[in-house]
């Protein structure tokens, strides 16, 4: 498990850019509703990207552990 924040944020686009879906994980609620409406607070990660990813369904953030069942990475 890993947070949304300068590490787990760029990590998790640079698995969508390859081609996965993510769910980012993250305890911060204000960090993950930030993340869902596609504003991004990383220097690293646009927030047009984001909001591509978002609106691809390929990236979805969330607070919740139960939304990490099922995954195998």
């Amino acid at each position: 498990m890993m947070g949304q924040g300068y590490v787990g944020l760029p990590l998790a686009m640079r698995a969508v850019e390859v081609g996965h879906t993510v769910v980012g994980f993250d305890t911060d609620g204000a960090r993950v509703k930030a993340l869902s409406s596609g504003e991004s607070y990383v220097e690293d990660v646009a927030s047009s990207a984001l909001a591509a990813s978002l609106r691809a369904g390929s990236y979805r953030p969330t607070t919740l552990e139960a939304d990490l069942e099922g995954f195998e990475v």
